[in-house]
């Protein structure tokens, strides 16, 4: 499991250090900087026999973090912290950044997924046939594909194996599904093109599954897999009707089988026999061509190793004449039938010099392929005995006789060797086809998820309450400022002003107030004056509790709802915790206000003494409520943010902290203010917490995949 744990470091000091002079400290710092931006003696020498890796330059370092910036699109002090919690390894950062995203779950139990095949398996017959193609090239693109699914949009190359008639094409692909699948009393086994798809997976039920164009799929059992295969073939192509250019696929999904698709094509005839349509070899050789016509075609070719010249085979032929050699891999089927009862006479030390001299690429009727050849032993199905024993024991067999009688050298025999070679050609064709236009399409799958991921906004994670709440306050003071608060806090002083004037003074003495036909004072309009003053002093605290009541909130809304730099309008609980501490903060200012009020309408009264004018309409005095609510009440919230900070943190003291699937998050402040010590990570889950998961998901499998083909 990736950990992301913090050691301190305990430097013990001496108790007195004598302060070397400027030269010698020059001197000193020169060294210090030198040995922190290269690496020392054992580093290197530990680096340079596998024991441990060497220090990374600064250089380095800051190449790896603009590197992860980019892939992940965290901010640099975060992918600095990411880094260096896993010793600047981007792999290992990718997944404990996917693990913090929730994308994926780390547990403390996990392994490697891709190891291979279990121990168990190992010991088994059929297991060598998938080790050797499990971390092969054409595995690990089968496993990217499956990862990245729209990765199946960049054509592999078409694994294509070609020969003629019974030149032991089917038994070869027998031997690497191990089982049997096709028919043995057919005069022709295939009689259209079948695409063998092995997949290796767990979770397998041991069934088959055949699929024909317009016909349902068809799941059996793998004993029954040849009888349904003839079956279908019969029904397809019944007999007297030669081939026919449809492809059918046998799809086997079991532990015991390597990541592979290879298509069988019916094998070539030189004429027709009785009961065969006349254009046979016509029909055999266009199924073929067709196939080789095809750029990304990399090609099997399966000739019988007693045939007396290689290259009088129809399978040669066509490679030559469509000029695949250079994507072709020879195989020499039937091997143990290439014994030459007298080869001493021809002056020979083994029965089996031919096959030898055809894979060293010495005899004269071998078409030399960059490839080279390989030789296999299939069973002999018409051997009662071979065909008793089984694909397992054949396997065993097959070693057994090339180590034994045939003396080939082991990189040339056997169907562990024909699966390495097919791998080689495969990696080699697809490096300069394939590769090419997978990165391209990876890397442009990558940068459109990249931008999906901006436009949700920085990820919690790397964000701090005091990064938020700076946000919160700019885009407070903009637009709900002043479309909001201040004509609302207008407003609601005009409505306080109105209602203390109607419920104080009362209706019948408001047209003292307005002095209109009066040129002395009266004491009803002195009364009056008083009225209204202790009224609207007496009332101050009520035109807090209506601000509190809905303007605050109106203007919180629309700060989350403006398009913030931080997108705030995803921290739904974080909305609600600022109302909530506004209304706190409000409540904590009401004293303040409420004697800043009383003292400014007091003196306002108190100036007003002996001067003629109109209480009613009192604009003036409305205004200065206005503003002293501003100032005491809306000011401090835009302006002192860490009053906002310090209230949420306190709800955070008492809040448990959260715990994921993946890591447990906390915003940290560099500075190292209280959000160090105080979990907020509740206020800052976001709404589209899924949809970054998802997306952080698909990153990371692009990652991976994109890496595995920078390997090939």
């Amino acid at each position: 499991m990736l950990t992301n744990q913090k050691f301190k470091r305990t430097r013990i000091m001496p108790t007195v250090k004598s302060e070397p002079p400027a030269p010698a400290r020059e001197t000193q710092r020169a060294k210090k900087a030198r040995v922190d931006t290269e690496p020392g003696m054992l580093d290197r020498v530990g680096a340079s026999i596998g024991l441990c890796s060497r220090n990374l330059t600064k250089e380095e370092k800051a190449k790896r973090v603009a590197e992860f910036c980019k892939l992940s699109r965290e901010p640099e002090d975060s992918a600095m912290k990411l880094l260096k919690a896993q010793d600047y390894d981007v792999t290992k950062a990718m997944v404990m950044w996917a693990g913090m995203a929730n994308a994926i779950v780390i547990d403390d139990d996990d392994d490697d997924d891709d190891d291979g095949p279990s121990e168990c398996e190992s010991s088994k017959g059929t297991s060598n046939v998938v080790q050797t193609m499990y971390s092969s090239s054409y595995g690990r693109i089968s496993k990217m594909i499956r990862l990245v699914a729209t990765l199946s949009k960049v054509t592999l190359p078409t694994i294509v194996v070609i020969g003629s008639e019974s030149a032991g094409k089917s038994s070869t692909l027998e031997r690497i599904a191990g089982f049997s699948l096709f028919p043995r009393d057919a005069k022709i086994c295939t009689r259209m093109p079948i695409k063998l798809s092995l997949i290796n997976s767990d979770d397998s039920d041991g069934k088959v599954v055949l699929k024909f164009p317009g016909r349902a799929d068809q799941v059996i059992d793998e004993a029954g897999a040849a009888t349904a295969v003839g079956k279908l073939m019969a029904e397809v192509v019944p007999p007297g009707h030669g081939v026919v250019d449809q492809q059918l696929t046998i799809e086997v999904r079991k532990p015991s089988v390597p990541t592979l698709d290879l298509v069988d094509l019916p094998g070539i005839v030189a004429a027709s026999i009785e009961g065969e349509p006349a254009d046979m070899m016509t029909r055999t050789r266009a199924i073929t061509e067709r196939y080789l016509r095809d750029r990304s075609t990399i090609v099997v070719a399966v000739v019988p190793a007693n045939i007396t010249r290689v290259r009088d085979s129809q399978a040669m032929q066509l490679v030559q004449a469509a000029g695949k050699e250079a994507v072709t891999l020879g195989v020499l089927a039937k091997a143990d039938l290439a014994h030459d009862p007298r080869y001493k006479q021809r002056k020979h030390n083994s029965p089996y010099w031919e096959l030898q001299q055809r894979l060293a690429g010495g005899a004269d009727d071998v078409v030399q392929l960059p490839n080279g050849w390989v030789a296999v032993k299939n069973r002999d199905t018409l051997v009662e005995e071979e065909e008793a024993g089984g694909l397992q024991q054949s396997s065993q067999a097959e070693r057994e006789w090339f180590s034994n009688e045939a003396k080939v050298p082991d990189e040339q025999c056997g169907i562990d060797a024909l699966l390495s070679k097919i791998d080689t050609l495969f990696t080699n064709h697809i490096k300069t086809t394939w590769v090419p236009h997978a990165v391209s399409h990876l890397e442009c799958q990558s940068a459109d998820v990249a931008s999906q991921i901006d436009a949700l906004g920085r990820s919690p994670s790397s964000l701090t309450l005091k990064e938020v709440l700076a946000d919160f306050t700019n885009s407070f003071t903009g637009t709900p400022v002043e479309r909001i608060i201040e004509p609302g806090v207008f407003k609601v002083t005009s409505d306080f002003y109105n209602s203390v004037l109607n419920e104080a003074v009362g209706a019948e003495s408001i047209p003292l107030l307005r002095q209109e036909r009066m040129d002395h004072p009266t004491l009803k309009t002195i009364f009056a004056k008083k009225l209204l003053e202790d009224g609207l002093i007496k009332a101050l605290p009520t035109l807090v509790v209506d601000l509190m009541g809905g303007l605050m909130a109106k203007a919180v809304d629309a700060t989350f709802e403006t398009g913030s730099f931080l997108r705030l309008e995803r921290f739904e609980v974080l909305h609600d915790a600022i109302c909530q501490a506004c209304v706190e903060l409000l409540k904590g200012q009401i004293d303040t206000f409420v004697k800043e009020a009383t003292h400014s309408i007091q003196l306002y009264f108190m100036r007003s003494v002996g001067v003629k004018q109109n209480y009613v309409d009192s604009a003036f005095l409305v205004r200065v409520i206005a503003e002293l609510v501003l100032r005491e009440l809306v000011a401090p919230l835009v302006t002192e943010p860490d009053k906002i900070a310090d209230v949420l943190s306190a709800s955070g003291k008492s809040k448990p902290a959260q715990q994921s699937k993946g890591r447990k998050r906390k915003a940290n402040d560099a500075e190292g203010s209280e959000d160090d010590q105080v979990d907020v990570s509740h206020l800052l889950v976001e709404s589209c917490a899924s949809k970054r998961s998802e997306l952080v998901a698909r990153k990371h499998d692009l990652f991976v995949a994109l890496s595995e083909v920078n390997k090939i």
